[in-house]
């Protein structure tokens, strides 16, 4: 393994990396329970980092498009990224945030109605979202990584978990343009050979996906078959080494990986009868990041803008989101208050899922 390089590139001492954060708007529950987990278990020998080369998800809006309050249902106008370019690619949006005062009042005053909903229930959820809407605020950056990071940070002092709040604060990178991307991984492609080299494993069926994408139009003529071109395009963010690649990278520096690998560690130890390879993945599937507040339903209205502006309430039908997409930790803390935030104070992996009702 190559270690002493490996930090000497990247001017770092960690251990382990974490894949499990991408540019979120509204952070999960789950990534809670990971971070408190990964801070506690492995401290300074670990690296959060955020994959920003993903495309918002249109099915996880709650998580990567929205400011989710849990009021309000799929809303193009409440979107702070479209889903057609990589995160990298784009500016957050803050301009999103000023209609979501307008939804978040039709909303109450729907539910409130349709609920029954006492006067001092509905100035406890106005009151949690104005708290969510100025963190958000106070986190903005137009880079989209960077803004959940703050929001990270933002977000865990609020539930006075400053250790946490430190953590993502000293832990915490991107991929996109990152020593790793640009430095590491072209050394790995320079320097790699024979049965390790990155285009053996690709043509050994270890690397699945396609290993190095276009992130812009490169001269037709340009020969990418020669690593000079290559890295030089890498080098420059024109072309986007693949997970695959860089998990790659990472057994190459031997370091080991949290987070879903999509079976990459167990292909490579096949390919190289080593079954010591999986020891480089040290996150069970599944288990890496547990949902820990949920919603018992979903009680997001419906809206729609008329051609003068006007936002109403729809008429369309409205499928309900399950129940694994409705846990975004500012909905919990909007519906829950004091009893969510306590919940989260106090919280240790292994603790049972909380349901929160309105």
């Amino acid at each position: 393994m190559n270690i002493k390089n490996f930090k000497k590139i990247v001017d770092s001492n960690i251990e382990i990396i974490s894949t499990i954060d991408h540019p979120y708007t509204s952070p999960p529950s789950h990534i809670f329970d990971a971070h408190s987990y990964l801070m506690e278990k492995y401290g300074d020998k670990i690296l959060i980092m955020n994959w920003d080369v993903s495309l918002p998800g249109e099915r996880t809006y709650r998580y990567d498009l929205i400011t989710d309050t849990g009021l309000i249902a799929k809303f193009p106008l409440l979107y702070h990224y479209n889903t057609e370019n990589f995160y990298c690619n784009q500016s957050f949006n803050r301009v999103s945030l000023l209609n979501l005062n307008c939804c978040i009042n039709l909303s109450l005053e729907i539910l409130k109605i349709k609920y029954c909903l006492p006067e001092n229930k509905i100035n406890s959820i106005q009151n949690y979202c104005d708290q969510i809407i100025n963190l958000s605020q106070l986190s903005h950056n137009p880079t989209p990584w960077i803004y959940t990071k703050n929001l990270l940070i933002n977000f865990y002092q609020l539930v006075e978990r400053d250790n946490m709040a430190n953590f993502i604060k000293n832990q915490y990178c991107n991929y996109w343009l990152s020593k790793i991307m640009i430095k590491w991984i072209p050394w790995c492609i320079n320097n790699v050979e024979g049965e390790l080299s990155v285009n053996n494993l690709i043509k050994n069926g270890v690397i699945v996906r396609t290993p190095f994408r276009l992130n812009c139009k490169v001269d037709e003529n340009l020969d990418l078959n020669k690593k000079n071109n290559l890295i030089k395009l890498i080098i420059k963010g024109d072309i986007i080494p693949s997970f695959d690649v860089f998990l790659w990278s990472l057994y190459i520096a031997g370091i080991k990986h949290y987070g879903n690998d999509f079976g990459f560690f167990n292909r490579l130890g096949i390919y190289l009868k080593n079954n010591k390879v999986n020891d480089y993945q040290i996150s069970i599937p599944g288990k890496d990041a547990v949902k820990i507040l949920t919603l018992d339903k979903d009680y997001g209205i419906l809206f729609e803008i008329k051609e003068n502006g006007e936002i109403l309430q729809s008429q369309k039908h409205y499928q309900n989101s399950k129940g694994s997409r409705i846990n975004s930790l500012f909905a919990a803390v909007i519906f829950g208050g004091n009893s969510t935030i306590e919940y989260l104070k106090k919280y240790q992996r292994g603790q049972e899922e909380r349901i929160v009702k309105l």
